[in-house]
């Protein structure tokens, strides 16, 4: 043992643990559009904008990795931790941000073991749509239909019903699925299947 204090690592930049496999990340620019763009509405931290702490800005630098070409790194990602930890908040930021960022008629989806809980996915987003009039003015919000559509009809956020039944042929671009420690049923394992 060396009686040399330990090097402190730099908390101020995020560990950018994609570099070790991808050669390259979309995180940069989903962290800016986030502060720029998405303004929070739940309690203490109503009105302030949403500005991605390290550890998001690690887990998101690993989920928008991507490949020479740009496609995706990974299929599928997931982030386990407890409860009240800003994952829906995260979610809807990073549905709302792929559809006005992707290219193509990105479809992405609004997932979770409940409607209920896809409902709060879905109000989410329409609350960074509703405090942002930059994202106001790209997009129409269908509250009733559970949709956001870009005005310039190329790309949709579809809030779903966890039934299996009504989940095929969607062929999403993108499916965002909350609390998943709750698809435990077998109709609910089923949902998974249809949207994955």
């Amino acid at each position: 043992m060396s009686d040399q204090a330990e090097p402190v690592p730099d908390q101020s930049d995020p560990v950018e643990r994609w570099r070790e496999y991808a050669p390259g990340s979309g995180e940069e620019h989903f962290s800016w559009f986030c502060s720029r763009y998405c303004t929070q509405s739940i309690g203490d931290w109503d009105g302030r904008p949403l500005a991605l702490e390290r550890w998001q800005r690690e887990f998101f630098g690993e989920v928008m990795a991507v490949e020479e070409d740009g496609s995706p790194y990974w299929r599928t990602v997931v982030l386990i931790m407890p409860r009240k930890n800003s994952k829906t908040t995260m979610l809807s930021a990073m549905g709302l941000y792929r559809l006005l960022m992707d290219e193509g008629r990105p479809t992405i989806l609004l997932a979770a073991s409940s409607d209920g809980q896809a409902k709060h996915l879905f109000d989410a987003a329409a609350s960074f749509i509703l405090r942002s009039p930059e994202i106001a003015s790209e997009v129409m919000t269908r509250d009733y239909l559970g949709e956001i559509t870009r005005n310039d009809g190329a790309g949709v956020i579809r809030r779903v019903a966890s039934d299996y039944r009504r989940l095929h042929g969607q062929n999403p671009s993108l499916v965002l699925a909350d609390e998943i420690a709750f698809w435990t049923t077998p109709t609910l394992r089923k949902a998974w299947a249809a949207l994955t």
